[in-house]
């Protein structure tokens, strides 16, 4: 069950990462056909084989489903972003040095260690 369970999961880690507009669709839209009914079928059965039972192999399955899209979550934005620049012709990897170079962090006064002398 773990080697099937694991292999769901990073499966839809991959699709959500690679179909970076999913994630703001899932909010407004109802995300539903033939693929995505497969994949609840397959999820369900492998929770089922795994000891759950009824609406409890459908909780697991959707715990793991919604981990799972969180923990893409970042990675589909910065694919989205990439999208963007690339469709405007920037030059990804300089837009990020300049990104990275204004962030309010890297701007502010650095921290002294807790116990330095002022």
């Amino acid at each position: 069950m773990t080697g099937q369970a694991a292999t769901l999961a990073r499966g839809a880690h991959a699709m959500t990462v690679r179909h970076f507009w999913l994630i703001p669709a899932m909010s407004t839209h109802l995300i539903y056909g033939p693929c995505k009914a497969r994949y609840d079928e397959r999820c369900l059965a492998v929770y089922e084989d795994a000891g759950f039972v009824g609406q409890d192999a459908d909780q697991a399955a959707a715990t793991v489903l919604i981990f799972v899209i969180g923990a893409a979550q970042g990675e589909a934005a910065e694919s989205a972003w990439r999208a963007g620049l690339r469709r405007a012709g920037a030059d990804e990897e300089q837009q990020l040095r300049e990104t990275i170079a204004h962030s309010p962090r890297r701007q502010s006064a650095p921290v002294e260690p807790a116990g330095s002398p002022s």
